[in-house]
């Protein structure tokens, strides 16, 4: 059952529509539910076989339970005449035995109009308040006039699909403006369909492709309406994908909706069923980073000979065999290393021989010498907003500031004599927020265009298609990023992570025992995406002020991926971004 309240911005609605519901306007409700008597009826519009409904009043009675409450004024109805399991939907619920408040939509800022919904149950009355948001607004300093309007519904039911354990399935429909359950509120349009025909264990992919709105999909739990998983694709196209396992005693719905508001048009869904790849996990990916494996694949070789374990605070190059690498003299010279993160300390006397210096520009003298549209980027660049756009150096507000100079110690830590290209974002808070970033996009194309052949990416950023088109235009100029996965502990990779079903690799995180970290987030059931794992627990480096710090995260992580990359690119630096994606992924140590 839908219920809309309205509250016109200018004229007063007039006349009314037949209903099949019945309505009882309640006087001042406060002491009255206090008694909990029968409220005769005030003002009733009943109207036999129709199911829709509409009346007109204004908000004039008092409430005399709390005249201090920012919505003094009040009108109730009690509705009547409604079946147990319709869905109700209304400004605001309460119970007329108890007084209980069941549920309240105040719009928000998005309009005047107020909705929300609740599944009625047997044996129990309701009465809906009308009621206005403004202090002690009535009708005579505001025109408060407002529209009722119901239209009984039973629960709409999902489609049935089956799934094709031969074939994909393909389903067309059309999301469409007159969508009875929920017209007024963000994302009202949507269709449910129930996959039949799985059993446990199945891995099936799910694809919602529109070619007129930015599509959204979800997968939930048939039984509960619990949302197992989602994906709105992101920025970069209009199609969202979601491959899942399947689980014992678990039904699934797929719900294809619209992430812009109330967007209407026609999609398809897909769902197949995929064979697994044996070599990827849903925890790991393709497992642990090996850099010695990466290197002696890059040459053509047998993996290298193992040598002695070093000693000291940086025990997570032994898990990636860096010492057998540095061993066959590949320490990843001549390879430039773009670090887009919050900066870092270019004076730290362990990064100060790693930092690159742009050539071809002459320092401070406010000209942009070698044409490339910066003035004075010496050592990269600064693309916060308001911010010296040749200053790389962090700031001091926060402990997070030190996150760039952290990255950068760990790649110089796996790759010693790399160079280390900065292209700092902005500020960054103590919750690890940028508050004043550039762009993204024009980092990532920046340092593909000032020679960087590996970008380090240890951050979760918001997506859109410049950020997709920046990722594809590094991969086209064989130019390979290296993403953090993030650090939410589920399935849903951080931007730009996400991209690494074609581009670059995304990194999770293990702890020393190469079991996965309790906050990175996990590979997934895709095996397309290429994730690999790394050490980012207790992970020692540099931080500004000539200082060392331990720190965790995915962010800790990438870049020692990035580190083997610099090492792969050393030892044969006409690899291509394919090549080197591949490579990762298949001389990685596989873990269950």
């Amino acid at each position: 059952m839908l219920i809309n309240l309205e509250f016109p911005q200018s004229s007063f609605w007039q006349g009314q529509t037949p209903i099949g519901l019945q309505f009882s306007h309640l006087p001042g409700v406060g002491e009255q539910l206090q008694q909990q008597t029968i409220y005769p009826p005030g003002v009733s519009y009943p109207s036999p076989n129709l199911s829709s409904s509409s009346l007109v009043d204004i908000v004039d009675s008092i409430d005399t339970s709390d005249l201090s409450d920012f919505s003094s004024w009040l009108d109730e109805y009690q509705l009547n005449n409604i079946l147990p399991s319709e869905q109700v939907r209304w400004r605001g619920v309460v119970t007329s035995d108890t007084g209980k408040l069941l549920t309240l939509d105040s719009d928000g800022v998005i309009s005047s109009k107020s909705q929300v919904s609740f599944d009625s149950e047997p044996d129990q009355n309701y009465i809906f308040n009308t009621l206005d948001y403004l202090f002690n607004t009535t009708n005579e300093n505001f025109n408060s006039s407002y529209k009722l309007i119901t239209n009984t519904e039973a629960s709409i039911e999902s489609i049935p699909v089956n799934l094709n354990r031969d074939n994909f399935t393909e389903i067309t429909g059309s999301l469409v403006n007159s969508d009875p359950i929920n017209p007024l509120l963000l994302g009202s349009f949507y269709d449910d369909y129930d996959l039949n025909n799985l059993a446990a264990g199945d891995l099936v992919e799910v694809n919602l492709k529109s070619s007129t709105f930015d599509t959204y999909l979800q997968l939930l739990n048939a039984d509960t309406g619990e949302l197992i998983n989602f994906d709105d694709d992101g920025g970069r196209i209009l199609n969202s994908r979601l491959t899942f396992r399947v689980q014992a005693g678990t039904n699934y719905t797929l719900r294809a909706t619209s992430f812009e508001p109330n967007a209407t048009g026609a999609y398809s869904l897909t769902t197949e069923l995929l064979t697994p790849n044996p070599a990827f996990s849903h925890i790991y990916g393709y497992g642990l980073v090996n850099g010695a494996a990466a290197v002696a694949q890059t040459l053509g070789k047998p993996t290298f000979a193992d040598v002695p374990d070093l000693g000291g605070n940086t025990w997570f190059n032994n898990l990636l065999n860096a010492p057998e690498v540095w061993a066959q003299g590949y320490t990843g010279e001549g390879v430039i290393v773009a670090v887009i993160d919050a900066g870092m300390d270019i004076t730290h006397p362990d990064l100060v021989d790693n930092i690159w210096v742009n050539t071809d520009e002459i320092p401070n003298n406010g000209i942009d010498d070698d044409l490339n549209g910066y003035i004075d980027d010496i050592n990269g660049i600064n693309l916060g907003i308001g911010e010296n756009n040749n200053n790389v150096m962090p700031g001091n507000g926060s402990l997070e500031q030190a996150h760039g100079t952290h990255v950068a110690g760990i790649i110089a830590s796996v790759a010693p004599d790399v160079q280390i290209m900065s292209v700092r974002m902005g500020t960054v808070d103590e919750g690890s927020v940028f508050n004043n970033s550039g762009s993204l996009a024009e980092g990532i194309r920046y340092a593909v265009d000032n020679g960087a052949k590996v970008i380090n990416m240890s951050l979760g950023w918001s997506d859109s298609v410049e950020l997709g088109e920046a990722l594809a235009y590094a991969a086209a100029n064989n130019v390979i990023t290296i993403s953090a996965a993030g650090n939410g502990g589920g399935f849903e990779l951080e931007n730009p992570a996400s991209y690494a079903d074609d581009y670059g690799i995304s990194v999770g995180a293990v702890d020393r025992n190469k079991n996965i970290a309790f906050f990175s987030n996990l590979a997934g059931f895709n095996s397309n995406n290429y994730q690999v794992v790394a050490p980012g627990i207790g992970i020692y480096s540099t931080i500004p002020g000539n200082s060392y710090d331990l720190r965790d995260g995915t962010s800790m992580a990438t870049p020692q991926v990035s580190g083997v990359a610099a090492l792969m690119l050393s030892a044969n630096p006409n690899l291509s971004h394919n090549q080197v994606r591949d490579i990762l992924i298949n001389s990685a140590t596989r873990l269950v």
